[in-house]
């Protein structure tokens, strides 16, 4: 009694802690647990790729394709570490269109006495003399056992696989079907059992060439329960191998996978490999909460590729009629190149190009084949030849007999197949022998560069000229005096100008120093021609300047002369100067001055030789053009001194008005005065002219208190003629800063009288 209660307890505590560990579930295994790096870094969709070891696990049709014996260890870190898978993998083909394979797998928990063992024996075979259909079996043996509570589950099963070759396009796309754990059980210590569920997918895959394969998998795993739905799920993935015999071969993927109340998960993967072995890695993102996971995985193989008799079809002699059925035989083999450019001067570039054959038979009786390379005027100047056996790849070094470089131009590749002296089968394909880098001359407007905000050049043009038609692709380069490249551009086909605004790859301002610009260009041979252009970033802002020699201009009898500081002349282009009136208009412009002159006289006139007014302000500005590209600009202001009043009536101080100390507003309290002013000059004063004198002896330079003598002078002339319509041209302003005489007083008179603005009628 006390071991049934015993047995009881046990399983009671099993199913209700750990009933996610010990399922029917736990036989199946997900993307993340899955084996087969490569097929997990396509994001499980291998369905109908499976052409490597790990076919025994996706599908295992594809156990068939394996031309070499081979060996495989694969280790997993899956859910951050948290549960490890490894195992090993047997794959051997026979001769006979067939292969067998048999692999072991165990999976445990870090923190968990929970282990699972499978065990994987599979055969597969073509199952038609033409090799379009291939099918696969699996015979599983699954052991799950928790140690802690002496629990164990068995389950023997079986998966069946499918691959289908269609012949179309060029036999490039492939389908497959896989169903995994059919009618499968797992029976529990104690008597108890539970249905595996199945998984039924499907997929197919286009092959590109050798190189690169895309591939998509749709899945489907049917509980048939009551507590639980059937789940779906997508796969999608791709794979890109690049082949080198000097330093080996890489190979590039990634994925996704989908499925029913699951986050998409992403994988990326890559591979290196050499004749005899390769080395695969994943990468998978933990999702879900879950811990990331990576998988890598060995594989060596042993002895040379096996030659499969049914793919070394045997066409024997048939004369007379037979011609019709060789060429019968040969009408799905075809013929590509590796590139259409190649360019044999032993860069590592292009320098060979290979023909390829596929869908040919192996061996060929009493047929002999040839293949002619004719120049452009059609002569022979090379030839390979052959009997009973296509070659599937050959490789032409863009040489002649005599083992010369060929003149560039475009050559044919005739490829014949011959029965006596019929042809059986033929295919041309045009080669261009191109050895010269593409011509092309550039330029860089400007050379001297500002990346400057005061720079009326915003970006640095690189101008490109090319000579020839056949470019691939440009690249430009940014360097500094050191070498480095602190920005690059590249791109496709040909571009005739480029814009460089001046910062790095960082978009940082580039300093100032001596660059170069490298550009160049490549064509579809690989061929490169380079050029590089020297030139400055300059963003020195020089100290070149004019300032007028006097403030104020009696017009009609002097000049006021603008002269140069003399600074920085190297850097200087040319420079200009503006008057303007108060309301903004040019009075007069000295334009395009070079640094031969350094002083310009304004005579008060304006454009037209027309006198400018008397009792005005005026603005100067210089705008100085520096070789660089930068504009500076500096600003100031002059005035007109008042005209002679001859012959004139009544002068009389109508108003004083007291400005805060260094201020240039009007005070509240002084516009009743302005206003008193404006209505006697309106009622009382005909023919009158009005004379605004400022003053500013506050604390500053002399310059500034010019300036504060000018602003309030306009403030008071701005309000009588907006605010009270005085006319402008009846008004005469003139503004003294600090240098007009105040009359002797207290200190508190000295200030007020220095910070006053006085209105003064005048009658005629």
């Amino acid at each position: 009694m006390r071991k049934k209660t015993g047995i009881f307890t046990v399983f009671l505590v099993f199913f209700a802690v750990f009933p996610f560990l010990l399922s029917a579930s736990m036989a199946k295994d997900d993307i993340l647990r899955s084996t087969g790096v490569r097929a997990v870094g396509m994001g499980g969709a291998f369905t109908s790729v499976a052409d490597d070891y790990s076919a025994f696990f996706w599908n295992p049709a594809g156990t068939v394709l394996a031309d070499r014996v081979n060996i495989n260890v694969f280790l997993d870190s899956i859910f951050g570490a948290n549960q490890i898978n490894y195992g090993i993998n047997y794959t051997h083909p026979l001769m006979d269109d067939m292969s067998v394979s048999g692999a072991f797998m165990h999976t445990s928990f870090i923190n968990s006495n929970f282990i699972k063992d499978t065990l994987f024996l599979t055969y597969a075979t073509y199952l038609d003399e033409k090799r379009s259909t291939s099918f696969g079996v699996n015979l599983k043996l699954i052991n799950i056992a928790m140690l802690d509570y002496d629990l164990n589950g068995f389950s023997a099963s079986a998966d069946i696989g499918i691959l289908v070759f269609p012949d179309m396009l060029d036999k490039k796309i492939r389908f497959g079907f896989f169903a995994q754990d059919i009618n499968a059980s797992i029976g529990w210590t104690g008597g108890a059992s539970e249905k595996i569920p199945v998984i039924y997918r499907i997929g197919t895959s286009y092959i590109f060439d050798k190189t690169a394969v895309a591939a998509f998998d749709l899945e489907l795993w049917d509980y048939r329960t009551e507590e639980k739905d059937p789940r779906a799920g997508i796969h999608i993935g791709g794979e890109k191998w690049f082949l080198s015999e000097t330093i080996g071969n890489f190979g590039f993927r990634a994925g996704l996978a989908w499925r029913t109340g699951v986050d998409i998960q992403y994988t990326f993967g890559f591979s290196y490999g050499r004749e005899d072995f390769t080395v695969d890695y994943v990468f998978v993102p933990g999702i879900s909460g879950l811990g990331e996971t990576h998988k890598i995985d060995f594989s060596y193989f042993i002895g040379k590729r096996l030659k499969k008799q049914k793919d070394e079809e045997i066409i024997p002699e048939m004369p007379g009629a037979g011609l019709k059925f060789l060429i019968e035989k040969f009408k799905s083999m075809s013929m590509s190149i590796s590139q259409k450019y190649i360019s044999p001067n032993k860069d590592g570039i292009f320098d060979r190009v290979k023909v390829f054959m596929k869908n040919a038979p192996r061996i060929m009786r009493n047929l002999r084949w040839q293949m002619s390379v004719l120049d452009p005027q059609s002569n022979t100047v090379r030839e390979f030849k052959g009997r009973e056996r296509i070659d599937a790849e050959l490789t032409w070094d863009g040489l002649g007999e005599s083992k010369k470089i060929l003149k560039d131009g475009d050559y044919t590749f005739k490829y014949v197949v011959l029965s006596g002296d019929k042809v059986v089968w033929n295919k041309n394909r045009v080669v261009t022998v191109d050895t010269v880098p593409p011509r092309f001359s550039h330029y860089l407007v400007p050379k001297i560069f500002a990346p400057h905000k005061k720079s009326s050049v915003k970006q640095m043009k690189i101008g490109i000229v090319p000579k020839d038609s056949d470019v691939k692709e440009w690249k430009m380069l940014i360097k500094d005096k050191a070498g480095n490249v602190i920005r690059r551009m590249s791109g496709e086909g040909i571009t005739k100008s480029l814009l460089w605004e001046g910062r790095d790859a960082l978009g940082n301002t580039a300093k100032d120093g001596n660059y170069e610009a490298v550009v160049s260009l490549t064509d579809f041979a690989g061929n490169k021609n380079e050029l590089s252009e020297p030139f400055t970033v300059d963003t020195y802002i020089s100290k070149f300047n004019l300032v007028p020699r006097s403030r104020i201009i009696n017009i009609g009898s002097e000049k006021i002369t603008f002269a140069a500081n003399r600074r920085d002349l190297d850097r200087i282009k040319q420079w200009d100067v503006e008057i303007r009136d108060e309301q903004g208009k040019l009075v007069r412009s000295f334009k395009n001055n070079s640094t031969r002159v350094t002083t310009v006289a304004w005579d008060g006139t304006d454009a037209k030789n027309k006198y400018a007014r008397q009792g005005a302000f005026y603005t100067y500005r210089v705008i100085i053009t520096q070789k660089n590209g930068i504009v500076a600009e500096n600003d100031g202001i002059i005035q007109s001194g008042l005209p002679e009043f001859k012959g004139m009536g009544i002068e009389l101080t109508l108003a004083a008005i007291d400005f805060n100390d260094n201020g240039k507003d009007i005070p509240v309290d002084e516009y009743a005065y302005l206003n008193q002013a404006a209505d006697a000059v309106k009622k009382y004063a005909k023919n009158y002219l009005l004379i605004i004198r400022g003053y500013a002896t506050d604390s500053g330079s002399a310059g500034r208190n010019l300036r504060l003598s000018m602003d309030r002078v306009k403030a008071v002339k701005n309000y009588l003629v907006t605010g009270q319509n005085v006319p402008a041209d009846n008004i005469y302003t003139i503004a003294y800063g600090d240098g007009e005489y105040i009359p002797a007083g207290t200190r508190q008179e000295i200030e007020k009288n220095g910070r006053r603005v006085e209105v003064e009628l005048i009658t005629k």
